[in-house]
């Protein structure tokens, strides 16, 4: 120990640079552990921690030893302290604050992060525009009631479209001024009328974890300028360093301009619009509100009438209390900032440096992730752990339902919005569910709070407008540059729609681009391979819209279907490929839609389903423990004839029931037996495969399947009905059949109907026995074996049993059983093979019991 210091800390001391790691304490031990510093911001001061969840694992135990004594963390954060400040201090400061008015001026945004969206057909929205006096795609266009630019090599207008000004670069004139304490502004060259756009908010596009870092970076840096637009809810816009002139708009309680989020050849860009007349020399401003802002509070010096001091509103000025700023305090102020230097980067520059950027994103994903914390999976944990745990959920929630009370006592005063509460079904029911530290509130939820009246429909015409707009902020990216959903915001969206009764606003909603972004929703949503879940809930509840549209504007509701359409096809031909969807109750939905409404030949010919190949190992066949063997997939169709495929094996030429019998069984059509071609060996209709009476030489006897002596026209316990008894002192079938006699003709067996035991293929394990296809897995063995035990000569069977309710009830029993067994075993894995075993085991155990 040198100096009094352990090597420890002498070790963290020589760093280069100094760890900026922050020290926490244990709510169990209060023992103090170090971590990132971001963990220690997430944390705040009213959340609990256990040394547990440290990522250290040398200490990730109450047992294990404090890294460091008390006054040696306390000197090495002192270092910490010097370090921060010589970094924001002494000559870096002059240099730093000399760089912080240089930025360069980009014709577009930069995406360093991953590559720039590639558009396909399905991406391209085709509006139905013509030209009129040399103008087309007007205020009435398609694609611009849904914020999206037309495709110039799809747009009927052709060169006359005027719905492609970002992509073209039709700016208005525009000159960067001082504005007193605000600092420099943007103000307007030239007339400008309202709607009319005046420019595209560019810069560098960062992902989430990239923000972050800039972020802190610039804190660090000490710069008084944010210059930041949320994008998407994955994406923002860094205009800092790199952008245009569009940095310089400046906050206004009341301002002249507004941004919307445009779909413009694939990827989302910002554009800002006029919302009234706007006269030469006059600044542009707009509102900030959650697009563009710094950590801390700043004053608002617009002078609006409707000003309270703070951008942000009343919000922002609660928040500044924290910061303890005097009324008389004016470090807001700009007045000295230095005059903007402006560099221009070039398209080949920019592509270079994305290039770059790119590489360097590659390496660091390429790079494999540590695992996580081996304490975090553990079921046990300590009861002061669990208790505290529980105490901060319960003191979270009191805060949340204290906030939202205040919330709508702010909101009911001085308005006639009134909070309530929200449809039981509904989405926003469920997400008002969600723990209060679960919930981050996005774009799209907040905006349709202002959207939705009392009963959550939308309130109004403008409320419709603003809504379908929204559709574009539903899709973010990843990191990859891969096109997400957000199945909430998207949910919310249609959950405001379908709840809009009101005749004259479901008018508006037809005629408002609404069916463009259904037809989106579909593409992206997967359409017919749409898995269950929520993308198939999210396709249905589509459908359900436009059957509550057809009640009122059935013909316009065609007629818009037929008009609405992509560069791949329209929105009829979206709809109908639902009809063959994966999940059985959306398939069954659009073919209703199409019976109902649309009519049978306006969606065109039925398509050809998505397939699912199923693993080897997930094809069962009747005699298998649920290993698995080859054939075609059991409780599947025929990719031939469509027809059930209940054992596992091929469909012999000519069978009756077109699905796959077991070999020569009587179920079987061809030579093999069977009631297509010959009867079953023995019978008075034998043909050429049994001894029948006219004469076919013998057959060798063949075991019968249960399931086939139990479809037999002559078994009562069957699905087919006893055959209609002969006549009087007849005895055989066809006694009362001779020539010259007629007889009446026995009416048709009817068929018990074809449904299939399994709509998917097994998989070889379940991880979860409360998941609908294990309840199906489940079933489909217990009717295995209920199956055998309808044979007569079976040693268990029972004449009098009802073995079709036998068989759901049993089915109930043995789910319930296994789910019981999986949780108080602590969950686990549940093999398909064994499962397979234990439910034959079980239902011959009840057998035995009823007999």
């Amino acid at each position: 120990m040198a100096n009094g210091r352990s090597a420890a800390l002498e070790a963290l001391l020589a760093t280069t640079p100094l760890t900026t790691d922050a020290w926490v304490q244990c709510d169990s031990c209060a023992t103090w552990r170090r971590v990132p510093a971001i963990v220690a911001e997430r944390l705040g001061d009213d959340r609990a921690w256990f040394c547990h969840q440290n990522m250290d694992q040398r200490f990730s135990t109450c047992d294990d030893a404090q890294e460091l004594e008390d006054d040696e963390i306390d000197v090495l954060m002192r270092a910490q302290e010097r370090a921060s400040a010589g970094a924001r201090g002494g000559g870096g400061v002059g240099e730093r604050a000399a760089n912080a008015h240089r930025w360069e001026k980009i014709p577009r945004n930069v995406y360093a992060h991953r590559e720039r969206r590639r558009l396909t057909d399905d991406d391209v929205m085709v509006c139905v525009c013509c030209v009129e006096d040399g103008v087309g795609c007007g205020a009435d266009c398609l694609n611009r009631l849904v914020l999206s630019e037309c495709d110039p090599a799809h747009c009927p207008c052709g060169s006359a479209c005027q719905n492609q000004r970002m992509s073209r670069g039709a700016y208005k004139e525009v000159n960067v001024k001082r504005t007193g304490k605000k600092g420099h502004g943007l103000f307007a060259a030239q007339d400008v009328r309202a709607g009319e756009f005046v420019m595209e908010y560019c810069g560098e596009v960062l992902h989430e974890d990239a923000y972050a870092e800039r972020k802190q970076r610039y804190h660090d840096e000490g710069r008084s300028h944010y210059y930041f637009m949320t994008l998407s809810s994955s994406e923002t816009i860094d205009a800092t360093l790199r952008g245009n002139e569009g940095r310089f708009l400046n906050h206004s309680c009341a301002p002249n301009c507004e941004t919307q989020k445009w779909m413009v050849r694939g990827e989302l860009r910002i554009g800002i619009f006029a919302t009234r007349d706007v006269q030469a020399g006059e600044e542009l401003t707009i509102d900030y509100k959650f697009e563009r802002f710094g950590e801390k509070p700043s004053r608002c010096y617009c002078m609006a009438g409707a000003c309270c001091g703070w951008i942000g509103g009343a919000k922002a000025a609660e928040a500044a209390k924290a910061y303890n700023i005097e009324d008389d305090e004016d470090e807001e102020a700009h007045e000295n900032d230095l005059e903007p230097v402006m560099t221009l980067l070039t398209d080949a520059q920019i592509e270079e440096e994305e290039a770059r950027g790119r590489a360097t994103t590659a390496e660091r994903f390429a790079a494999p992730k540590k695992s996580a914390v081996k304490a975090e999976s553990k079921s046990w944990r300590p009861p002061e752990e669990v208790r505290e745990m529980e105490r901060q959920r319960k003191a979270e929630e009191r805060e949340h339902n204290r906030a939202e009370r205040a919330t709508a006592r702010l909101r009911t005063d001085g308005s006639n919005i009134r909070r309530v509460r929200a449809p039981t079904d509904s989405y926003a029911s469920k997400w008002s569910a969600v723990s209060a530290g679960a919930k981050k509130r996005t774009e799209v939820d907040l905006k349709m709070e202002d959207l939705q009246g009392a009963s959550g429909g939308l309130r109004s015409k403008d409320s419709i407008t603003r809504c379908v707009q929204l559709f574009n902020l539903c899709y973010p990216v990843d990191e990859h540059g891969v096109t997400q959903v957000n199945t909430r915001d998207l949910g919310l969206i249609l959950e405001a729609i379908s709840l809009t009764k009101h005749p004259e606003l479901q008018a508006t909603l037809v005629s408002s681009g609404m069916l463009s972004g259904f037809q989106k929703c579909i593409k992206v949503l997967g359409g017919p391979s749409a898995a269950a879940g929520a993308h198939a809930a999210l396709l249905r509840k589509i459908l359900k819209i436009l059957m509550d549209l057809m009640t009122h504007f059935k013909e316009l509701v065609i007629v818009r279907i037929k008009e609405t359409q992509t560069a791949g096809g329209t929105l009829m031909n979206a709809l109908g490929d639902l009809r063959v969807a994966n999940d059985t109750p959306l398939m069954k939905l659009a073919r209703d839609f199409e019976y109902q409404y649309i009519g049978t030949g306006l969606m065109g010919p039925m398509p050809q389903r998505p397939r699912v190949e199923a693993p080897q190992q997930q094809q069962l066949r009747r005699n298998d423990s649920g290993s698995g063997s080859g054939g075609a997939p059991w409780g599947t169709r025929s990719p031939s004839s469509g027809a059930l495929n209940r054992f596992g094996g091929s469909t012999p030429p000519g069978s009756r029931f077109n699905a796959t019998a077991p070999p020569r069984s009587a179920m079987t059509g061809g030579r093999g037996g069977g009631f297509n071609g010959s009867a079953p060996p023995g019978s008075a209709l034998g043909g050429r495969g049994g001894p029948g009476r006219y004469g076919a030489a013998p057959a060798p006897p063949q075991r019968e399947s249960s399931l086939a002596a139990a479809m037999r026209p002559g078994h009562h316990g069957g699905g087919y009905p006893p055959s209609r008894p002969n006549a009087p002192g007849s005895s055989s079938w066809d006694n009362g059949s001779e020539r010259g006699v007629k007889r009446e003709r026995d009416p048709p067996p009817s068929r018990p109907a074809n449904k299939p035991l399994l709509t998917k293929p097994l998989p070889p394990q379940f991880d979860d026995p409360r998941s609908e296809m294990f309840s199906d897995a489940v079933t489909a063995f217990v009717t295995i074996e209920v199956e055998d035990l309808r044979a007569p000569d079976h040693p268990l069977h029972d004449p009098r049993a009802n073995y079709d309710r036998l068989t759901q009830m049993w089915s109930l029993d043995a789910v319930s059983r296994e789910q019981s067994e999986w949780r108080n075993g602590v969950g686990g894995v549940i093999q398909t093979g064994a499962l397979r075993q234990r439910v034959g085991e079980y239902v011959r155990t009840r057998a035995r019991d009823r007999s």
